[in-house]
């Protein structure tokens, strides 16, 4: 499985912000590593918390929106980071650009709990 390390984000950031117009934002550099840990958290047993790469991605997703990593405008940021994830694990986001925009927008406003993302990622990636 793939994993995204912090300079792997940080570089998508700045070609986020390069594209859209502006600079990067400032993020929590150690929320952000906490983020990127999450979804390959063991139990006691040493068996995947999140085993899937759907779970994976989903976790991935929910810790960058409910740590604030990328701030109070986050969504654009932690969906293009679920997107790289995916991509880079094998799977692609089937949804329309509103689909995803209202997800995201849920999901850092903290209207969308895990469990919820979780089935949009497994209605949604490919």
């Amino acid at each position: 499985m793939t994993r995204l390390t912090k300079e792997k984000v940080l570089a998508l950031q700045k070609a986020l912000a390069k594209r859209v117009g502006g600079e990067p934002k400032p993020l929590d550099a150690a929320a952000l590593e906490a983020a990127l840990a999450a979804p390959f958290a063991r139990t006691a047993d040493g068996a995947d918390m999140f085993p899937t790469r759907e779970e994976k991605a989903a976790k991935l997703c929910y810790e960058l929106a409910s740590r604030r990593v990328f701030g109070a405008d986050g969504a654009r940021m932690t969906m293009a980071v679920i997107l790289v994830f995916l991509e880079a694990n094998g799977l692609a986001v089937t949804a329309a650009t509103d689909d995803v925009v209202i997800t995201a927008r849920a999901l850092v406003s903290r209207r969308l709990r895990y469990d919820d993302l979780l089935a949009w990622v497994c209605r949604n990636a490919r």
